[in-house]
């Protein structure tokens, strides 16, 4: 079975969850449907970043979020934070094109769909062949 390679872009409570779920697959899931480990997370302060990595075990702590959308190593990215880059770019824009990207609106949905979002990025992308 493939590795899935996932990083995470923030850390505030909506990254937190989707960490958490990664981490407990094998606690609800018998056989796993995938098999996923979180190999970077880059947040926008150097101490926050390297927190998170031994929170949650990634590989790199990282303050550039392009470590994350660039790196083509990275099968799964999961875009948690509630601001636009601090570069002022779209990030996705910088991303590996093979990577499913998964955008955490500010203040979550409501199980319809993404929450309508102002930022200047779209909210998905395509899953890995």
């Amino acid at each position: 079975m493939k590795v899935y390679n996932v990083g995470i872009v923030g850390f505030a409570s909506s990254a937190r969850v989707h960490a958490y779920g990664y981490l407990n697959l094998p606690l609800f899931y018998d056989p796993m449907p995938l098999t996923a480990r979180i190999t970077h997370v880059a947040t926008s302060r150097p101490e926050t970043a390297e927190k998170a990595r031994q929170t949650i075990g990634a590989e790199v702590a990282a303050t550039d979020y392009r470590t994350v959308t660039a790196n083509p190593r990275i099968d799964i990215v999961h875009i948690c934070n509630a601001q636009p880059p601090p570069q002022g770019g779209p990030a996705l824009g910088h991303r590996a094109p093979e990577a499913h990207l998964l955008r955490q609106a500010a203040g979550g949905h409501n199980g319809r769909g993404p929450k309508k979002s102002r930022r200047p990025w779209p909210t998905t992308g395509a899953l890995p062949k």
